[in-house]
């Protein structure tokens, strides 16, 4: 499956947008990162930290999801930030902005979920009525399926680093 930030695109192209606002085209890197695990004992584990990520997320349990992550633990919401996450505040602030956007969401069950080596890597979908502003789209009040890919790496039981892509066109679809 291909996931792509249409609207970021959008916002990237349009000379009117202000800087700041929306997330910058990223640099291209002088190599690809490949990770290739097979299945080891720890994986079930990870899995386990996931679905708790998951459960708090949909049951708007800030503390449920907050407990998860260290003060250290960053975050990248390709189509709500236009910056990395870093540390307790923001991930604070990242979950009340997920949470006023999407107050009624339903996200589980997970489409997919692959975890390899120290990563989990989940794919959803999110029913949900759109009452808050996602990046610059603000609330349209109409409800929206929206399809996601999150990877976490985790570190001893926490999430030290998240990224997370959705198609936000499907908001203005």
């Amino acid at each position: 499956r291909v996931y792509e930030d249409g609207q970021t695109v959008v916002d990237q192209l349009d000379a009117r947008a202000k800087k700041g606002t929306f997330r910058a085209p990223p640099v291209a890197s002088a190599g690809m990162e490949v990770i290739v695990g097979v299945a080891a004992p720890g994986d079930e584990a990870n899995r386990g930290v996931a679905k708790i990520f998951y459960e708090a997320l949909e049951n708007r349990k800030q503390t449920g999801v907050l407990g998860l992550f260290n003060s250290d633990s960053t975050a990248d919401d390709y189509a709500m930030s236009p910056v990395t996450a870093r540390g307790l505040g923001d991930w604070k602030a990242m979950v009340r902005s997920w949470t006023s956007a999407f107050p009624d969401s339903s996200q589980l069950p997970l489409v997919s979920q692959i975890v390899v080596n120290d990563y989990v890597i989940s794919e959803r979908i999110v029913h949900a009525t759109h009452r808050g502003p996602v990046g610059r789209i603000g609330p349209t009040g109409l409800p929206v399926t929206v399809h996601a890919v999150d990877i976490m790496q985790l570190k001893d039981g926490k999430i030290a680093r998240f990224w997370t892509w959705s198609n936000t066109l499907e908001l203005i679809a």
